[in-house]
């Protein structure tokens, strides 16, 4: 006669081993997809890059999460984090605005809601990073009080550097007055801000581009 009893005490813990591995196995390949689910955006010295995670998509908003990192080791530098600032909703990285200066120093993003958008800079210096000062902004219709409204949209916007250091922006938008006669403003300046070695930013010079009042 078998002994069963022998046969189901060997099979049973190889059965209940082998779906522990396969399960440990799949959560292995959950977390690792979860972890390399980045684009890299690389500095033109190739030795830094910033990476993005994907995530909610709003318009070319694809990216909740960003980070700066070193190559050579994959160091840290920089979390910008999955929120930038509670006053957006729904937010994100722009998949397309990541603009690095030709000598690799600086790094700008674009973060936006729907209706507000701002650039993030920051400097790197000696394996380190630190957040540079982005100056308060006054443009020049904002200085006529006959253009008083409210802002429905503004997006201040990093384009391209024009040197190692200065910074060239978009700042648009839309401006509505709320009354029976009440206008709309649709505006587009071209700005540029120069920052310095300690990260300071200064404005240099603000050029409209496009201002239409309805």
């Amino acid at each position: 006669m078998r002994p069963f009893g022998v046969a189901e005490l060997g099979v049973r813990p190889m059965r209940a081993l082998i779906a522990s591995i396969i399960f440990i196995v799949s959560l292995s390949a959950v977390l690792l997809a979860s972890e390399t689910n980045w684009r890299e955006f690389f500095a033109p010295n190739k030795h830094y890059a910033v990476r993005m995670q994907e995530g909610y998509a709003i318009g070319n908003c694809r990216y909740n999460h960003a980070q700066l990192i070193e190559i050579k080791n994959g160091k840290l530098l920089y979390d910008f984090g999955p929120e930038h600032s509670p006053s957006f909703d729904l937010g994100g990285y722009d998949q397309d605005s990541v603009v690095w200066s030709p000598d690799s120093r600086y790094v700008a993003l674009y973060f936006h809601s729907h209706r507000v958008g701002e650039p993030l800079v920051v400097a790197i210096s000696k394996g380190k990073a630190l957040e540079c000062t982005v100056p308060e902004i006054t443009l020049p219709h904002d200085k006529d009080p006959a253009n008083d409204g409210r802002h429905v949209s503004d997006w201040l916007k990093p384009v391209k550097w024009f040197s190692d250091s200065t910074l060239c922006l978009t700042d648009s938008g839309i401006i509505q007055q709320q009354r029976e006669d009440g206008f709309r403003i649709e505006y587009e300046y071209e700005i540029h801000i120069q920052f310095d070695q300690a990260g300071h930013g200064t404005l240099r010079s603000i050029k409209q581009l496009e201002f239409l009042k309805k």
